[in-house]
């Protein structure tokens, strides 16, 4: 009777739990320690990947780069090569 599967929540718990979803797959795509203040940096301007490392500061170059492909991959974010 688990609602959480291995792909996130069962479609029978989407549909009884709307709102509670909602929120759920927000923190879900919003976790990790950074991406707040990533998204945040990012909201006005297109930044290099450069600054916002500098703006960070004590993120390594794999965690940055791991955050920032997943608010890609979410939609967040659109990168520019």
């Amino acid at each position: 009777m688990s609602r959480i599967c291995k792909d996130g929540f069962k479609q029978e718990c989407i549909n009884e739990q709307r709102e509670v979803y909602g929120i759920a797959y927000t923190q879900n795509i919003l976790s990790g320690r950074w991406k707040y203040l990533i998204l945040w940096f990012l909201k006005s301007t297109e930044r290099r990947y450069s600054e916002i490392k500098a703006f960070l500061g004590d993120i390594s170059q794999g965690s940055l780069t791991k955050q920032l492909r997943e608010l890609e991959t979410d939609g967040l974010i659109k990168r520019k090569v």
